[in-house]
This record gives C-alpha cells, structure tokens and sequence, in this order.
C-alpha cells in the first residue's frame, strides 16, 4: 500500500505515468486503477501535453534522420553498382524519361517539338544532357 501512497503523491504533483514507474515499479494497469480518481490541474494537464508533444516531435526527428540516412546509403550502392554511365545508357534514360514524361503527338495536332514537363531538377538535367 506504500506504493500506491507514493503513487498518488506523484500524480498529485503533476507527473505523468511514465515518471511514476520509474518510482513506483508496477504494472501500469495497476498504477491506472490507483491513479484513476486522481485529478490534475490545468497547469499539470498543459505540461504532460506539452511532454507529448515533445516526445513526439522528438520521435518524428529521429525517424526522419532514420529515413535519410537509410536514403543516402540506398543511393550510395546504387551509384556503385551501376558505375559509369555510357552514351548509350544516358540516351536509353532519355528515351525513358520522355515516355513518362514527354509529351506525345496525336494525330489530330502532329507537330516537331519535343516537350518534358517534370519538377525534378535533376530528372530535366538528365534528359537535356
């Protein structure tokens, strides 16, 4: 009953239950029936939702470090394992390129232009190259 006493007292002074099970080693469920007539102020209910918040965009941060640093490794064994790109190979990706993202003639407005619409930078350095 010590435990649920010293529970208590920490929920009183605002903390959340993750603080409290660093002290009060329990099951959370227990410490949720404990803890479940125990109110906290408005002041106590803004710092536990700003801890979340925090904790999140922490979470959101290291995810997204995570997702780069998995990126950039993705395009380093890509560039090794392609090597060099030849004359022909930088044409095929032209090729490419403008069939996904040229635009085609129709029969009814043939006309001589070549046009490439993309928002990559990259992918229009490519196909001008």
């Amino acid at each position: 009953m010590e435990e649920s006493k010293k529970a208590i007292n920490l929920r009183k002074r605002g903390h959340s239950y993750s603080e409290i099970l660093k002290e009060v080693p329990v099951a959370k469920s227990t410490l949720s029936l404990w803890l479940r007539s125990v109110g906290l102020s408005k002041r106590q209910e803004q710092r536990l939702t700003e801890k979340k918040f925090a904790a999140a965009l922490k979470g959101a941060q290291m995810r997204r470090k995570l997702r780069l640093t998995i990126t950039e490794e993705i395009k380093n064994e890509a560039k090794d394992e392609i090597g060099s790109i030849s004359n022909r190979d930088l044409w095929l990706i032209g090729i490419i390129l403008y069939w996904a993202e040229g635009a085609k003639q129709k029969e009814h407005n043939p006309s001589q232009k070549v046009k490439f619409s993309n928002s990559d930078p990259k992918a229009i350095k490519i196909f001008l190259k």
